[in-house]
């Protein structure tokens, strides 16, 4: 038996073949079955097996059985292989490109050849790749290794030097057993090399305490990645405790304090060149909650005169503050005032109901501040004798006083309460319990009779206390 080579060849080739030749003696006739894979071919029984347009399911490995006439046992050819080559494929190539000036720009496309990628049928001899610079589709530049380029007869074309001459399209041919293929036309560009904020970071002005972000948004036309870097002033920030995203185009401030006011700058750089850009300066401002930095004392105003408090209150300059004024708890009069300016009010004409305690509460959007509760005590009557009071409670000074004998005293009580009026000596070691009793609101009137007293001379004091207010007059025993 003598037969063929196996078969090497493209899809939709013709005229291939495998074939068998045997004889046996007396030139008896011969019998064949052609075998694909160990399975009978339909209707294969000639010692040539033709494949006109030779197609991808044909592929495998045939023998041929060979018989003769009666009895003659059969025999086998070797088996040989049928390999069915798919088309030169191309499979990826470079989108548009872009280079610097003066920089190496690359090109490249990926493709299958006889089944196996095209770097191994270039060196395997199985392919040819020729590069080409498009003009008009007739005159287009075959190009050449050089100082200006490499790789042209592979799928990697590198462009040296690369110039804003050198812009345009370029492409590839590729020439294998299974025909010619060419690459889609790849343009390859000038990078243009600049950038600009789309976003600036702006102002913003944010309580002690609280967190601030700061964002920006550069743009490029080039294909290079941005970078991002934020500085405080002059300095570099760096990611710490205090600060996240010194590197992204988002800052944030932790815990805001009055030291991280200032003016904030990002900058924009091109990954890998020194093109960058600076954003506009982000100023953030510390809003401090309000201090107070002048506050009320407790006075005492004779009746029919002015009532005026004062206080001073801080923040952020020139901040808007807002106030409240209480008297016993109740809200007379409420306002604004700029941070640092004297906060007044004003009452004519202080009657004895105007006494008790006031107290302002300033607020503003980091928090508010209340003063100190002064006590206002209105005084009525001569230099010698004066009333005082306290939240309504009034305590007249003794008539006669100085005392010799019996002295009259009076006393109001504004609400239902425990009233404890006493009499000490100057310096408080001794103490007479006068009256101790519970009281209706009204006018109440006390003798005091300084011989069933046991008084000597000198000074006492008389005093009244009440709902945690205590009132004194000074009263003088004379013998």
């Amino acid at each position: 038996i003598t037969q063929s080579e196996g078969i090497v060849n493209c899809v939709n080739s013709t005229n291939n073949y495998i074939s068998v030749t045997s004889a046996i003696g007396y030139d008896a006739p011969m019998n064949y079955q052609w075998y694909k894979d160990g399975v009978p071919v339909p209707g294969a029984t000639d010692p040539i097996l033709f494949f006109n347009n030779l197609k991808h399911h044909q592929a495998g490995l045939y023998h041929a059985r060979i018989g003769g006439p009666g009895a003659t046992p059969h025999v086998y050819s070797a088996p040989v292989a049928v390999y069915v080559l798919r088309p030169t494929e191309i499979t990826r190539y470079s989108e548009n490109e872009f280079a610097e000036n003066g920089g190496l720009a690359t090109l490249w496309f990926e493709a299958h050849v006889n089944g196996k990628p095209i770097e191994d049928a270039i060196i395997n001899d199985e392919v040819k790749v020729q590069w080409y610079y498009y003009i008009d589709g007739s005159n287009d530049r075959l190009l050449t290794n050089n100082d200006k380029f490499a790789g042209v007869k592979s799928n990697y074309l590198t462009i040296r030097n690369f110039r804003a001459i050198d812009e345009g399209e370029y492409y590839a041919i590729v020439t294998g057993q299974c025909g010619t293929v060419q690459t889609k036309y790849m343009n390859m560009e000038l990078e243009q090399l600049s950038i600009a904020f789309s976003k600036q970071p702006e102002n913003v002005a944010e309580c002690v305490g609280m967190d601030v972000t700061l964002e920006a948004m550069a743009t490029t036309q080039s294909s290079k990645n941005i970078t991002y870097r934020w500085s405080k002033g002059a300095t570099p920030l760096t990611d710490d405790a205090k600060y996240s995203g010194t590197m992204t185009r988002r800052l944030t401030i932790r815990g805001l304090e009055a030291a991280d006011a200032g003016a904030y700058t990002v900058t924009a750089t091109l990954e890998g060149t020194t093109v960058s850009q600076k954003s506009a300066e982000a100023v953030v401002a510390v809003v401090l909650g309000p201090t107070i930095t002048q506050d009320l004392e407790d006075m005492e105003v004779e009746e029919g005169e002015q009532i005026m408090l004062q206080i001073v209150a801080e923040s952020s300059p020139n901040e808007v503050l807002s106030y409240i004024l209480y008297f016993t708890g109740e809200n007379i009069q409420s306002g604004t005032a700029i941070s640092g300016a004297p906060i007044v009010w004003t009452k004519e004409n202080a009657q004895p109901e105007d006494g008790g305690f006031y107290w302002f509460i300033v607020t503003n959007n980091c928090g508010d501040v209340e003063s100190y509760q002064a006590e206002v005590s209105i005084t009525s009557g001569t230099t010698d004798v004066t009333d005082v009071s306290s939240a309504g409670f009034i305590l007249s000074a003794p008539t006669p006083n100085p005392v010799n004998g019996d002295a009259q005293v009076s006393y109001y009580v504004p609400v239902s309460a425990q009233v404890r009026v006493s009499l000490t000596d100057a310096i408080g070691s001794k103490a007479i319990e006068l009256s101790n009793e519970y009281k209706a609101k009204g006018q109440y009137n006390l003798n005091i009779n300084s011989s069933n007293l046991n008084l000597t001379s000198g000074t006492y004091f008389l005093i009244l206390e009440s709902n945690g207010r205590r009132l004194m007059q000074k009263v003088s025993v004379v013998k």
